[in-house]
């Protein structure tokens, strides 16, 4: 998610207007695009024997974080509702000794899914490893949690299949350790 700065520069042309322009010789523009927005950046007047000279320059920025919550809050809400009901319906099973089977049962009953109560997806669970501060504001982007149904449905809303390893069984050569500092 980016906000663009489009700067349109006509000023090596002639015989030209930008419409809208109130000052006619002024032939730059610069327009803020937001997110998931479409906008048009210039129309251009042609005058008797026109020439055309552009110059664009396109400028990507990351959105304040206000803006961003504001595209997934909806997504967040919802996520929110996730954990309340999956907090309502797993805190009472004993899950470390159910099968998995087991455990898509009882959330069928409660037509919920899977969510892990020791790790919550939200930015709390963003945390420095070694000195266990929140580390959610070292990133200009806000974290944007969702489910792998939702990062990989297809354009017919189905979904794709989701490979982890290259084979249908994992290798010695899928897994590389990281000595993490």
């Amino acid at each position: 998610m980016n906000v663009l700065d489009f700067e349109v520069n006509l000023e090596q042309s002639e015989n030209i207007e930008l419409e809208g322009n109130s000052d006619s010789d002024e032939l730059k523009t610069v327009n803020r695009i937001l997110p998931y927005e479409t906008k048009v950046v210039a129309r251009v007047i042609l005058g008797n024997n026109w020439k055309l000279k552009s110059k664009f320059k396109l400028t990507m920025n990351v959105p304040d974080r206000d803006l961003q919550y504001k595209y997934i809050e909806e997504d967040e809400q919802a996520l929110e509702e996730l954990v309340k009901k999956a907090k309502k319906s797993l805190n009472m099973l004993p899950i470390e000794i159910m099968s998995r089977e087991d455990i898509e049962k009882e959330l069928e009953k409660y037509n919920t899914k899977y969510v892990d109560l020791e790790f919550l997806p939200n930015d709390d669970a963003m945390v420095n490893p070694t000195s266990g501060d929140n580390i959610r504001e070292l990133f200009d982007y806000v974290i944007h949690w969702r489910r792998p149904e939702d990062i990989f449905l297809s354009d017919e809303n189905e979904i794709k299949e989701i490979k982890v390893f290259n084979y249908n069984e994992p290798e010695p050569n899928d897994i590389q350790q990281v000595k993490i500092l």
